[in-house]
């Protein structure tokens, strides 16, 4: 009877102490095997490591564990699935491999030392633990076709990025030539403008200038040949003070008056007009 109420009783301590029953759980036989390579050609994915995850997820302080997902899982689903692992907490204990019972212990220095010791090896088991978690997680994330796809259209996409950002630079080139190329024809054309213009203007000049050379020897022609008309002082006097349109206009007015046959009113005429033309 005693015997049994003791074992009831370390039952009964084992199962409500948490740090207890976590180093008894963790002496249950695990299968601690993680793939080492994997071959997409003959292997599937989903296959190959669904089953080691889910037999790992067991260790998780966290529960229930994001699962690996198919095909079809949103890959914000399976960011959070890598996220997860790769910040993996786990509760597995090692006491297995401690080589001293420390309730054995003499004294209390004995029984520090023997802990120190004990511990040492769980650190030990516990990076050999982390090492062989981040071997799986490492492989299964290099080998997973979603984050393959995912990488893939992540350079796509920068690829696009890439290439609107080139046709934007060439675009800009492009229109800065087309803007360099039309400023450079405007101001061809302006100069042609004032090219024409200046042309025009020097036409005009020489036209006016011979207009008036002409017209002021046909005056001082006309005076000479009819000085009751006009005289040499008159004469001068309106060739300075004239422009050649006018003269004109007065010499054709001076030559009908004697082609009408001189008579004295249309003489008159244009003697008036020719002595108005100088006092103005």
């Amino acid at each position: 009877g005693d015997e049994m109420f003791k074992a009831i009783t370390e039952a009964f301590e084992l199962l409500s102490n948490a740090k207890k029953r976590r180093e008894f759980d963790s002496l249950d036989d695990f299968d601690d095997s993680v793939p080492s390579s994997f071959d997409g050609a003959t292997e599937d994915f989903y296959d190959a490591f669904a089953p080691v995850f889910e037999r790992n997820s067991r260790w998780s302080e966290t529960q229930p564990t994001p699962l690996l997902g198919d095909s079809g899982t949103p890959f914000d689903a399976v960011a959070a699935f890598y996220n997860f692992w790769f910040d993996f907490k786990s509760w597995r204990d090692f006491a297995d491999v401690d080589e001293h019972t420390v309730s054995d212990a003499s004294f209390r220095e004995e029984r520090r030392w023997m802990e120190r010791q004990n511990d040492k090896l769980r650190q030990k088991k516990r990076k050999e633990e982390q090492a062989r978690l981040t071997a799986l997680i490492e492989l299964a994330y290099t080998h997973d076709p979603r984050v393959k796809a995912m990488a893939e259209a992540e350079k796509d996409q920068k690829r696009r990025a890439k290439a609107e950002r080139h046709a934007r630079v060439e675009e800009e080139k492009e229109r800065a030539v087309r803007a360099e190329v039309e400023k450079r024809a405007q101001a061809d054309a302006e100069a042609e403008r004032q090219k024409a213009e200046a042309a025009e203007r020097k036409r005009l000049k020489e036209r006016a200038a011979k207009l008036m050379r002409k017209q002021r020897a046909r005056l001082r022609a006309l005076a000479k040949a009819h000085p009751e008309l006009c005289d040499e002082a008159l004469c001068e006097a309106l060739c300075l003070r004239l422009k050649g349109e006018r003269l004109e206009e007065l010499c054709n007015l001076v030559d009908a008056a004697v082609a009408s046959g001189g008579g004295s009113e249309a003489l008159e005429i244009a003697r008036a007009e020719l002595q108005k033309e100088a006092e103005a």
